[in-house]
């Protein structure tokens, strides 16, 4: 019985904390890959290579970095301003 006043505590901040959680991420402030203004990172394209091995394509404060990643690291491969990249991709299509 000494037991149930603390239990009834903890249950009603885990309440109050789902509430909390569950509001922001209504309104959308919370708990999504955000995009847009005010994001500095974002990753564009993903691409396997083989088991273990990936390329990356991410978007950081205006530029673009590709990145190839494996087991034991990563490995910075290109980097350049975003409006290269962008411009070249649209070439391209």
């Amino acid at each position: 019985m000494d037991m149930l006043g603390p239990l009834l505590s903890i249950g009603f901040v885990f309440a109050l904390l789902g509430a909390a959680i569950w509001l922001l991420r209504r309104n959308g402030l919370a708990g999504r890959a955000s995009r847009g203004r005010g994001h500095f990172l974002e990753l564009v394209e993903s691409r396997p290579l083989s088991p273990g091995h990936t390329l990356h394509l991410v978007r950081i404060a205006g530029r673009g970095v590709v990145v190839a990643t494996c087991g034991s690291g990563c490995a910075l491969i290109e980097s350049r301003p975003w409006r290269e990249l962008a411009g070249a991709t649209e070439d391209s299509i």
